[in-house]
């Protein structure tokens, strides 16, 4: 049987401190959003509130979430106890309404949020793109570890971060190299793309997988990646290709198709590194789509899942970009975005 809302508590931790039953019997609605790109959301809707203080459950009785503070959400199942997403709490949006009870939403995001926080012009030489992730991110209270910055190798003479914010530097120098960026609590990532290769979950059409709309798409898609630059020790121009992978058969049709980066490497080894992941990262758009599922917590972006029951062309394995975690009235379901590079 499918896993089902009615199957699943779940638990509200803030500042560690697990609310009461007079909260949750208040909370109408999760919602929990994972990107690539960005931050970690959360969003906590709350019903049904009164301005009384006499009465058993008032607005001020809300104080407990004060921006600031921090938040942990987790899933229970009979399986496991999940933890969704941890971070802090941004902001406060109350409704006003003279014919609707009052209603909060409470929202905010994981720690990633810590380097978008201002805007910095500054340098960086002789170091690699991993070490400078690690400087950053401990300047920003977040704490790393040997096995979650994976070394980069690659020596840089001289970096640039202009008018930028931690997070918009970060990513850039992550989509680059063929990177991601994100955050387990207060625990800075930085990975190679596609790191983790293991299918994690698989999901059957008409059983777990209610929803999937697939879009396959030759368009933009190049036979060569092509990185063109200047070396500014040798005075000459330096070009560097990759090829897409030896399955991208149907790509045959778009012999024709370049695509070229212009000023990004200064060296010929950088040009080869951001070409390979320039390639790769073209070569997953591909196939993309969208999902809903039976709600699975342990669902994150940057992992493996197996789609099943959609046809020959669309079954198969895929990289997830986006989650949403949705729960209310209506139940637990799980919305999440993925792409491929192969048919």
């Amino acid at each position: 049987m499918p896993r089902s809302f009615e199957t699943m508590t779940y638990r509200l931790l803030i500042n560690d401190y697990e609310i009461s039953t007079d909260f949750l019997n208040h909370l109408v609605k999760i919602t929990i959003e994972h990107d690539l790109q960005l931050p970690s959301l959360f969003q906590i809707e709350f019903s049904d509130l009164s301005l009384q203080p006499s009465d058993n459950f008032n607005f001020d009785d809300l104080k407990l979430f004060k921006p600031g503070n921090s938040v942990e959400i987790k899933i229970i199942s009979a399986r496991s106890s999940t933890s969704v997403i941890k971070g802090e709490i941004l902001g406060l949006e109350p409704h006003f309404n003279s014919e609707e009870p009052l209603s909060l939403t409470v929202w905010g995001c994981d720690y990633l949020h810590r380097l978008q926080r201002s805007t910095q012009t500054r340098s960086f030489v002789k170091m690699k793109d991993s070490d400078i992730a690690k400087q950053i991110a401990t300047t920003a209270g977040l704490q790393v570890k040997v096995e979650t910055v994976v070394d980069t190798k690659l020596v840089h003479e001289y970096l640039m971060q202009v008018n930028q914010s931690d997070l918009q530097f970060l990513q850039a120098r992550a989509q680059q190299i063929g990177y991601e960026l994100f955050t387990k609590g207060e625990v800075l990532f930085f990975q190679p793309l596609l790191n983790d290769s293991v299918v994690r979950y698989s999901f059957d059409f008409n059983f777990d997988l209610l929803e999937f709309q697939p879009r396959l798409s030759l368009a933009g898609q190049p036979t060569k990646t092509i990185v063109s630059t200047w070396d500014v020790d040798t005075q000459r121009s330096v070009f560097q290709s990759a090829n897409p992978s030896p399955d991208s058969s149907s790509l045959k049709m778009l012999a024709t198709i370049e695509t070229t980066f212009v000023d990004l490497p200064v060296t010929p080894l950088e040009a080869e590194t951001v070409a390979q992941a320039q390639a790769k990262q073209i070569r997953l758009n591909l196939v993309t789509g969208k999902a809903t599922c039976i709600g699975e917590p342990g669902l994150r972006t940057g992992q493996q899942v197996e789609l099943r029951g959609v046809g020959q062309k669309f079954s198969g394995q895929y990289f997830v970009t986006a989650v949403t975690h949705r729960l209310d009235s209506e139940g637990y379901f799980t919305d999440f975005k993925v792409k491929r590079n192969s048919l």
